[in-house]
């Protein structure tokens, strides 16, 4: 199959365990503390620097010190008046590591990378790679002013092809993120901001475009995307937070990752203490961490091979150095890489925290399993059983399906932050799935189908399309899409409600200065417009693929909640709501309170409005406009009459009340004699003659 070529940054917010149980046999290791002082002798050091072109052809001038004494080694210790110390202790209480620096002669307008690589020990396949991390920077007088230098660690983050063309991975688009020729490479390499208040502080750079990822807890700030904590106005565009918008130490789960409490300098930046970094990759999938939280996930075409990388990249022209500050660079320690024992195919064992599929046939596997990711690859593969899998036993989780239609009956439990790839023309079916007290944000990835039931987290995140919720009420903060109906790229839909209904219950109150609005209402209006293309409810957008299959009569309503009488904790289809929640989702054209039943309610709402015209026809079926022509007339009364007593169940099955449907002309004399205005009594009459059925 074709993968994608559309590249997305989304969020993610996963707490990870202090200690990560692999249920995988090590197969050998890799470890440097750096203490003997050989250490050179097993390192391979390359620099390179570049003024901006295709082929990154100058030589750098970075440096690497495999012998430094961390106890001597000059640091900033305080912000504000900025003071000059020394490197804490590490973190295992060795006395010397390797200080690795880019761009030395900062006087250059180049950018640069440096990085080390174990000189023999190549991984392939599943691996997993820990290293302490210290970084020093020689420029900021203040937090935030925004250093261009990044922490870099990934796998094979060269090439021996300088014309290679770099492929940043955090856009919807290449065409304007292939301008940085240092990061052309065979593997992938995760970049991490010193001290934070630079554009696009979090980075990915991959061999290709075809791999996707990363869902990153930041978005690039030249990328309408999403910040996970934060809401967006109607174009999908953060507009602030601080008078730099988008940067990594204003975002709330990075001051969880790097909190100044514990001694970082910025709150929420990795800079002035040490911390472990980790990149874990089992199969096409690859994790990096800090400080035991993801910082991103990357989906590779295949499992990568070859060498890990440590260094340091400066995205742009550094300031020069201050007299009596130290030097920017990054202090590595305690390196230990560990070849991992690949997965079981084609079943869950206990102990692992990952599994493989590729046996395109029906595996049924019982029992309760822990695990961290699913992979279904090469051949359509059913995999069904009694006992729920809990996805998250490790604070993060992944689901990557290639290369068929898979179909997972078994229960799923979803209890992290969890990011679901589907490649170009595949479909993965997730049948049964709940959501516990550590589900925060869900991430769609890939430009294949995912259908699944409801979903209850933080933020839902669809990067490329479609994903569609086949049934029942979801409930998230943050609905949040990776493109603009007007340029999808080659994505069509890219969320299909199918039978469901979905609250959108975002924080409430200002968030940035500028901002206006947090409410999402246009946004989903907008693409639910582009989705009804005419009423064939095929666009790019928002649509129901079920609502030509119900039949007339069913639709998609748009509304806040207050829009529709509820108030702050009401309950609205089984789920408390504030009046603010943005409401939407499948149902009748006569279900005017959008909970998917047509009842007396409904029934009351139109007779109060009857014979009222001139109504906003995007509002009017607040008021039992069935058709939206503006008006509340015998036509939306004689439909409502043909709907009275329908119910859409949380599985999707349409459903008519007969008994309920017969006593709708006494309904409506009861709603008639409630309204104070008494022109709808004679209606009654002439209702009573039809013979009320609903039609199929």
């Amino acid at each position: 199959m074709q993968r994608s070529r559309q590249i997305i940054v989304a969020a993610v917010a996963a707490v990870l365990a202090p200690s990560m149980a692999f249920g995988q046999t090590v197969i050998s290791s890799f470890t440097e503390d750096f203490e003997d002082g050989s250490a050179a002798s097993r390192w391979t050091f390359t620099s390179r620097e570049s003024n901006g072109s295709v082929p990154a052809s100058l030589t750098g001038d970075g440096s690497a010190n495999f012998n430094a004494e961390i106890a001597t080694t000059p640091a900033p210790v305080l912000f504000s008046p900025y003071t000059v110390g020394t490197v804490p202790a590490g973190l295992s209480g060795g006395t010397r590591a390797a200080t690795v620096s880019a761009n030395d002669n900062d006087s250059l307008a180049r950018l640069a990378k440096s990085a080390i690589t174990p000189n023999s020990f190549i991984v392939s396949g599943d691996f997993r790679a820990r290293v302490d991390i210290f970084a020093s920077f020689s420029d900021p007088t203040a937090p935030n002013v925004g250093s261009s230098e990044f922490i870099m660690v990934g796998l094979n983050t060269d090439t021996t092809d300088p014309n290679v063309a770099p492929t940043r991975v955090n856009g919807p688009t290449l065409a304007a993120l292939n301008a940085d020729p240092l990061n052309a490479q065979s593997g992938y390499s995760f970049h991490l901001a010193n001290e934070g208040g630079y554009a696009g502080d979090v980075r990915l750079y991959a061999a290709e475009a075809n791999d996707d990822g990363p869902n990153f807890v930041k978005r690039n700030a030249g990328w309408t995307g999403t910040y996970s904590e934060y809401v967006f106005n109607g174009t999908n565009q953060y507009t602030g937070g601080r008078t730099t918008p988008g940067e990594m130490n204003f975002n709330t789960y990075y001051n969880s990752v790097f909190p100044a409490s514990q001694g970082f300098l910025d709150e929420g930046t990795p800079g002035g203490k040490w911390y472990q970094s980790e990149l874990v990759q089992r199969g096409n999938i690859a994790t990096f961490l800090a400080n035991g939280k993801v910082i991103g996930t990357i989906f590779t075409q295949a499992p990568r091979a070859g060498r890990v990388s440590l260094g340091v990249y400066d995205a742009a022209t550094s300031v020069p150095p201050v007299a009596g500050r130290p030097q920017s660079y990054i202090m590595f320690d305690n390196v230990l890489i560990d070849q991992l024992s690949g997965a079981p195919l084609n079943t869950l064992s206990s102990g692992d925290t990952y599994a493989v599929f590729t046996s395109g046939a029906t595996e049924t596997v019982g029992g309760a399993f822990a695990m961290t990711g699913l992979s279904f690859d090469t051949a359509s593969t059913t995999l069904a059983g009694t006992g729920a899998i809990t996805l998250g036993g490790e604070g993060y989780a992944a689901v990557y399906a290639n290369a068929g239609n898979h179909v997972v009956s078994k229960p799923i439990v979803v209890n992290s932050g969890i990011s679901v790839y589907v490649d170009q023309d595949d479909s993965l079916d997730l049948t049964s799935v709940s959501y516990g007290a550590g589900s925060r944000d869900f991430h769609k990835l890939g430009r294949g189908t995912l259908r699944i039931g409801q979903i209850r987290t933080r933020s839902l995140t669809i990067a490329a399309g479609p994903l569609k919720l086949i049934a029942g009420t979801s409930k998230v903060e943050h609905l949040i899409f990776g493109y603009s109906p007007t340029a999808l790229n080659g994505d069509a839909t890219l969320l299909d409600v199918g039978r469901s209904i979905l609250a959108v219950d975002y924080p409430a109150g200002p968030l940035a200065t500028g901002v206006t609005t947090l409410s999402p209402l246009a946004s989903i209006a907008d693409r639910l417009n582009t989705g009804f293309a005419g009423g064939a409810w095929n666009g790019p957008g928002i649509i129901s693929s079920d609502i030509v299959a119900a039949g007339e009569g069913f639709t998609i309503r748009l509304a806040e909640a207050s829009a529709l009488g509820y108030a702050d904790g009401s309950t609205w289809a089984g789920t408390t709501i504030d009046a603010s929640t943005v409401l939407f989702g499948f149902t009748s054209v006569a279900d005017f309170d959008l909970d998917q039943t047509v009842g007396f309610s409904d029934l009351l709402r139109l007779a109060r409005n009857y014979n009222v015209t001139d109504l906003d026809p995007f509002t009017s079926y607040y008021f039992g406009d069935t058709n939206s022509d503006g008006a509340v007339n015998f036509t939306d009364l004689l439909a409502l009459a043909r709907a009275y007593g329908t119910t859409i169940s949380a599985s999707g099955e349409i459903g008519l009340d007969a008994a309920m449907n017969a006593n709708f002309p006494a309904d409506w004399a009861l709603a008639v004699s409630m309204v104070p205005e008494p022109a709808t009594l004679g209606v009654v009459a002439g209702l009573s003659v039809l013979g009320l059925r609903r039609r199929r």
